[in-house]
């Protein structure tokens, strides 16, 4: 196991177990106590190899037994986006675009286990194809856009989970794919059906795949070594479903003297999505939906105040929020995997004051 404990070291102060003497304002120091010797470069002398031994690091700079990383990338970059619109008539207007992305390297944040965790992302670069329309209908008291897009990513950053040497359990590195697609289309209509009723809904269509992707070459998924891991040209993106589609109603459904009434209710539906590359199947989370309601009681005018009763997930949908392959061969070889479920129904009541 490991353990972290930390806080700010005052100027001056000493750390005997280094040598080491910081003399920095506002510099965080912290310990980590590792259990597992077997991991780490040896302990002094006669130190028995059950016992837990104690690092000291501040951030990278790494004291004692600690392990300097010596990265270096470069993350400078110009982006770009040109796009042309077109107001056809009044209340419609058409446009399209080409646009550009970037996000800088990224550190793994998570290697605490092993040197093999310590990986930079290279930066990674999305270009983006849309066409869209945006109108206004029946006076003004409808909406409804549209679009199609289509994105070309380059170096797609993600963390991807392997076993760590000595076959010690799950680590995480953070990685690239070369090259990843998304093609999609959006929807999107609203309407005030009457002064006391607005009605809203969304419809997301998405085909995403890897293009270019090699995870774990040479790799087994079974302890036997019989199935080899193949992937991941072709695989869906993570948390990327091919569908997704949303609804909701706003009544105000009765005038009283010291308020209006309200009712709210939204849903939300999602198709089946993988949390990783290697589109694991035991841990993919399939189309499921979830709806909420609000009721509340509200003062009119810009100051009054607000009294509401509320549940999320009426139904109580259990549904996966992420999970992780942790019990392949090649991703830690644990014999189980992590999930982590989605909130279950919860409700409450609120107070709202406004001055």
């Amino acid at each position: 196991f490991y353990a972290l404990e930390g806080g700010l070291a005052s100027p001056g102060a000493s750390t005997a177990a280094t040598g080491a003497d910081p003399n920095i304002d506002a510099t965080t120091w912290w310990t980590q106590t590792v259990g597992n010797p077997a991991l780490y470069p040896p302990p002094p002398p006669n130190t028995p190899l059950t016992a837990g031994r104690t690092y000291f690091q501040q951030g990278l700079a790494a004291q004692g037994y600690g392990f300097v990383p010596t990265f270096e990338n470069d993350t400078n970059n110009v982006s770009g986006k040109v796009g042309v619109d077109w107001k056809a008539s009044d209340g419609v207007l058409a446009y399209a675009s080409i646009s550009q992305g970037y996000r800088g390297v990224a550190f793994n944040g998570q290697a605490y286990n092993d040197n093999s965790e310590l990986t930079f992302a290279d930066p990674e670069k999305l270009t983006s194809y849309e066409i869209g329309l945006k109108t206004q209908l029946w006076e003004r008291r409808a909406v409804f856009n549209a679009a199609a897009f289509h994105y070309d990513y380059k170096n797609q950053q993600f963390l991807d989970a392997f076993t760590l040497p000595g076959g010690l359990g799950t680590g995480f590195r953070t990685t690239n794919a070369p090259k990843s697609r998304v093609d999609g289309a959006e929807f999107e209509f609203r309407a005030k059906a009457t002064p006391d009723l607005e009605i809203g809904s969304s419809l997301g269509l998405m085909h995403s795949k890897y293009v270019e992707l090699t995870l774990h070459s040479g790799q087994f998924v079974d302890t036997a070594h019989t199935i080899p891991r193949i992937c991941c040209v072709g695989n869906r993106l993570i948390q990327a479903p091919d569908y997704n589609a949303s609804l909701d109603v706003d009544w105000r459904f009765a005038h009283l003297a010291v308020g209006d009434l309200r009712l709210f209710v939204d849903g939300n539906y999602y198709g089946k999505q993988y949390f990783d590359a290697f589109n694991t199947e035991r841990d993919a989370q399939g189309a499921y939906g979830v709806a909420n309601a609000r009721l509340s009681l509200e003062s009119t005018g810009k100051r009054g105040y607000a009294i509401g009763a509320w549940i999320k997930n009426l139904t109580n949908r259990q549904y996966l929020a992420y999970a992780l392959n942790q019990g392949d061969a090649d991703t830690g070889a644990l014999g189980f995997d992590y999930a982590l479920v989605g909130e279950p129904r919860t409700y409450g009541i609120d107070a709202t004051v406004r001055f």
